[in-house]
């Protein structure tokens, strides 16, 4: 008798102890059971926010996965960085050297249909960092008009010099 008492108790305070753990009366980081709002988590991770209950073929809203968390969570949630918008600047220059550097292998002809639609101010910068070669023989290919007034554009711009900022 002695002997049975001696197995069986250790084993049952061992199950009314892993009991406890896996209900969540006492916690054990990592171990028991989870928060209600990890279970919703869970399954709305990833997924559409309406969900289509086949019952009643209408769209209900999922439960949000942000409110789920925050509320039962004691724990803050991570606050995504914020990105400011100054981080990227605008330089307009060096989009017309790279495209400049890539019509300087188109010919002339192929040039001509691809900037047919082009307005003459903003496709002067560009010709003005190409090779002078293949400018020429653009303009060629336009009609006097249109070459003429493109020629004075790009004298126009080619004639403005930035002023030093200082910085």
């Amino acid at each position: 008798m002695k002997k049975v008492i001696l197995i069986a108790l250790p084993v049952v305070i061992l199950g009314v102890g892993v009991g406890l753990v896996m209900t969540g009366v006492v916690k054990i980081p990592g171990m028991g059971a989870k928060p209600k709002a990890k279970a919703a988590q869970l399954y709305t991770e990833g997924k559409d926010p309406k969900v289509v209950d086949a019952n009643a073929k209408k769209t209900t809203p999922a439960v949000s996965t942000v409110a789920a968390t925050t509320k039962t969570n004691p724990l803050k949630t991570p606050v995504p960085p914020k990105v400011e918008a100054n981080l990227i600047d605008n330089k307009p220059e060096v989009g017309q050297k790279k495209l400049a550097k890539l019509w300087n292998e188109v010919e002339a002809a192929s040039l001509l249909d691809m900037t047919k639609d082009w307005k003459e101010a903003e496709l002067a910068p560009v010709l003005l960092k190409m090779n002078g070669a293949k400018v020429a023989e653009f303009l060629a290919l336009l009609d006097s008009k249109k070459a003429s007034s493109l020629s004075r554009e790009i004298q126009k711009q080619a004639s403005l010099i930035p002023r030093p900022t200082g910085t």
